[in-house]
């Protein structure tokens, strides 16, 4: 599960609209949550931490570092580039990942 899918997930156990979420978070309309959701907006590191307390869970589990909620624990502090390299990465093809894999681990 990626982050968007995990953002929709927990807002929908918390029986909140996109709406709702949008206006805890200082946005005027429900759209940017549906663009986190879908997966075409990125968040700063700082954002992902804001919105997981809108939905009261941990940023590291909506990044899914996490399996779920209860193995929280773990704080990872993540630069805005390493974010992006991460979500780069997950966005990749088999073939890239296993490519980079195969760069990191030399």
């Amino acid at each position: 599960m990626n982050f968007g899918e995990r953002v929709k997930q927990r807002r929908m156990e918390l029986k909140m609209t996109q709406q709702e979420l949008a206006e805890k978070l200082g946005y005027r309309d429900k759209s940017s949550i549906a663009k986190i959701e879908s997966g075409v907006n990125s968040l700063t590191m700082p954002m992902v931490e804001k919105v997981a307390s809108a939905l009261d869970c941990t940023g590291p589990y909506l990044m899914g570092w996490t399996e779920n909620e209860e193995q929280r624990g773990i704080n990872i502090e993540v630069t805005d580039e390493e974010l992006t390299l991460l979500q780069t990465f997950r966005k990749s093809d088999d073939v890239t990942k296993d490519i980079i894999r195969k760069i990191l681990t030399k």
